[in-house]
């Protein structure tokens, strides 16, 4: 599933960005070692309000002092991790999650050219069972759970 871009969306997620990365406890929690804190925070932003576009689920704008604690929206008792994977550094990105993070019931993966950023590709979801039964990664910033993108559930 595919959303465009809006500027509307590209000017919310700065905010949002801005906010997030003014906090003093903010951590980098990038997978690519040449990316910013901001543009790390700018790319999870812009793919949590294509989702936002997508679903009508509102984004959390609430200023958390420790982050969202793994969860960035909620829906009928469920929770969702959206996670933004950038497709100029990664041309097929598999989802990634902190293992301390796993806490959703659903983790969705979103991959967006952060080079030109038109759309957000919502590849496909799984559950926290998916996720926590498969593979970790360590790139050197902590354990990450991996589910290939040709792995996870696709939409209906």
């Amino acid at each position: 599933m595919k959303v465009e871009i809006t500027q509307k969306m590209m000017v919310r997620a700065a905010w949002l960005a801005q906010d997030r990365n003014d906090k003093p406890e903010s951590t980098n929690r990038r997978f690519h070692p040449e990316t910013k804190d901001y543009d790390a925070h700018f790319m999870s932003a812009l793919v949590e309000c294509a989702w936002e576009e997508l679903t009508g689920w509102p984004v959390d704008g609430e200023r958390l002092l420790e982050g969202d604690g793994g969860i960035d929206f909620t829906n009928a008792g469920r929770t969702y991790q959206v996670k933004a994977r950038n497709l100029a550094q990664y041309s097929k990105p598999d989802l990634l999650c902190r293992v301390d993070y796993a806490k959703a019931d659903r983790y969705i993966l979103g991959e967006i050219d952060m080079e030109e950023p038109e759309e957000v590709n919502f590849v496909g979801w799984c559950s926290r069972d998916d996720l926590t039964s498969g593979n970790t990664v360590d790139f050197g910033y902590g354990p990450r759970y991996v589910v290939g993108r040709e792995d996870l559930r696709q939409w209906k």
